[in-house]
């Protein structure tokens, strides 16, 4: 039997699916291929000489909404006895029966690369599989970060899960509390497969970069000079790393002098990307954020010293913050826009399957917003805030527009 799956890809899940590529590319039969959506528009199943034809969406919740009038033509239009829909991804984890009803055969919850292949034993093997379908991947390094067979880089993700649990986020409710990181041999591995093939630039994908093999609210410092020297040896001045920025950002207490010395000898970004995202104590602990206001002025503090710029990440508009909340936050950007440290803005979305899933957000006073945009003016400021608002508006009146710059948190703490 031979099984075709069209991994289809938005502006937002092409790291999900080059993940899920890695896992199936090497299955006996299996013959995956990541495409845009636009390629469905002229696709012919009929002449596909395949006996099953699986189309798999991963979606997080923005991306879900906006697509949602096409992807139900989508799976009208292509279903037959011989086509299967597969969701995955933070949105259809946290709710599986909207996509069931909408067509979906079966929704992946949770990690997708065991459950994708045992999904697809199942169907070679002429066994329905159920519409709902969870499986944990034990260990990182039982699946390849990115497919090695076919060659379709991006960011190694290095840890998964987080422990925090911050009500605003998917990461903890997603995955876990309990951290798994891949082993550094392994990453080695993906580096040297992936510099032996012209990648120059090395990135990663973790919830916080100085959590690598971590215990507790401190980095481990060993852990992390070992995993970028290992990575620096085998790229030595003819490649770059960068950690502690995008796609990883860092949590405020596990910045400390010994391990920006650290990344100061080993890393190329000249930035560190923090976590603040309320300068109101009260927000943080209502948010269940895990750190304090003091802890990222500390933070801010010794970057400084060490020599690295900055860029904080705030969240406005969480559920029941006050103007005097937001003054807070306000005073602290203030206190600290300069040319060596800037400030990410985002207006609250509730995500599915966190304890905000069902608050909505606060609006913004209009003196807030005009302060933001001088800001913005001066250079200090950036961010997608106005298009998330605008979100919101336009799905109060069951509108669709184009999203594909918004810019959301969905896997950072």
């Amino acid at each position: 039997m031979k099984i075709k799956v069209f991994f289809i890809k938005n502006s937002h899940n092409f790291y999900s699916l080059a993940t899920l590529l890695s896992a199936v590319e090497n299955l006996q039969n299996i013959y995956p291929e990541i495409i845009p959506y636009a390629f469905l528009i002229d696709l012919n199943i009929k002449n596909l000489p395949y006996d099953k034809i699986i189309f798999c969406f991963s979606y997080n919740t923005i991306s879900f909404y906006s697509e949602y009038d096409e992807l139900k033509k989508t799976i009208k239009n292509y279903k037959s006895d011989k086509t299967y829909f597969l969701a995955g991804g933070p949105h259809p984890s946290a709710k599986p029966e909207e996509l069931l009803n909408m067509g979906f055969n079966t929704v992946i919850i949770g990690e997708g690369e065991q459950a994708i292949i045992d999904y697809l034993q199942m169907l070679k093997n002429n066994i329905n599989p159920p519409r709902i379908l969870r499986k944990q991947v034990s260990e990182l390094d039982y699946f390849p970060s990115f497919p090695c067979k076919s060659f379709t880089y991006k960011p190694i993700e290095i840890s998964r899960g987080c422990p925090y649990g911050c009500y605003f986020c998917q990461t903890t409710y997603l995955f876990s509390k309990k951290m798994k990181h891949r082993s550094i041999e392994n990453i080695k591995s993906h580096v040297t497969n992936a510099f032996e093939r012209g990648i120059k630039d090395f990135r990663f994908i973790t919830p916080n970069a100085l959590g690598y093999e971590s215990h507790g609210n401190k980095p481990n410092t060993k852990a992390i000079k070992t995993l970028l020297s290992s990575i620096r040896d085998i790229i030595k001045d003819k490649g770059r790393i960068f950690f502690g920025t995008f796609p990883s950002e860092v949590r405020p207490e596990f910045l400390n002098e010994e391990v920006l010395k650290i990344l100061k000898d080993h890393v190329d970004n000249k930035r560190i990307h923090i976590g603040l995202q309320s300068g109101s104590e009260s927000m943080l602990k209502k948010s269940h954020r895990g750190h304090t206001v003091s802890d990222v002025e500390k933070a801010i503090e010794v970057c400084i010293k060490t020599g690295f710029e900055i860029d904080i990440d705030i969240i406005l508009g969480m559920p029941n913050e006050t103007q005097v909340d937001m003054e807070r936050t306000m005073d602290f950007i203030k206190k600290y826009a300069s040319e060596k440290l800037s400030f990410h803005v985002h207006y609250f979305i509730p995500l599915p399957g966190t304890p905000w899933s069902d608050y909505p957000p606060t609006p913004l006073p209009e003196q807030f917003k005009k302060e933001l945009e001088v800001l913005v003016g001066k250079g200090r400021l950036w961010g997608a805030w106005k298009r998330q608002m605008e979100y919101f508006k336009l799905i109060e009146t069951k509108k669709t527009f184009n999203i594909n710059e918004l810019d959301l948190k969905l896997t950072s703490c």
